[in-house]
């Protein structure tokens, strides 16, 4: 699961151009703040959840285009976008996981263990909410796009005065 950010139709206005530097940098800049943005923006939304999720998103970028992804397995990252439906069941030690904060090396009190339980029977009965972590990296980077577009134009222009 991943967010694509593309700069369509650069090398065209590139060749428009007499020197293709002009535009070089600036867009290279603006892909390295979307990446930026978006990553932060889905650090924050999935702050609260899995520690494992929140250490396996990466940004990577390109001259032309800028990726915010998970490393974790594509499943695993689709519920926790998504969320989960009613009538799922999550595996016990991941609810007993949720409950303690503890990622390993760990055998759950007895309360820890009714906790767990319960939350599995919550999430049965209905549901859980996802995190929508790279929607929101989505999101963000569409919400700060034209501010990056306005930067890119004002470095142009002040590059072509020069």
């Amino acid at each position: 699961m991943k967010l694509k950010v593309e700069a369509k139709g650069f090398e065209e206005l590139r060749g428009k151009l007499h020197d293709p530097e002009l535009l070089r940098k600036p867009v290279r800049d603006l892909m390295y703040h979307a990446g930026g943005i978006g990553k932060k923006a889905s650090k924050e939304a999935i702050d609260g959840g899995t520690g494992i999720a929140v250490r396996s998103i990466r940004s990577q970028v390109r001259p032309a285009s800028a990726e915010v992804f998970s490393l974790i397995a594509h499943d695993r990252a689709v519920s926790i976008e998504e969320g989960r439906k009613p009538g799922e069941v999550i595996p016990f030690m991941s609810a007993a996981r949720w409950v303690t904060g503890r990622t390993r090396g760990f055998s759950p009190s007895a309360d820890e263990r009714q906790q767990a339980l319960s939350v599995i029977a919550r999430v049965k009965l209905a549901g859980a909410k996802g995190k929508r972590f790279i929607g929101a990296a989505h999101d963000k980077v569409q919400e700060e796009l034209p501010r990056l577009i306005d930067e890119v134009v004002a470095k142009v222009k002040a590059r072509l005065r020069q």
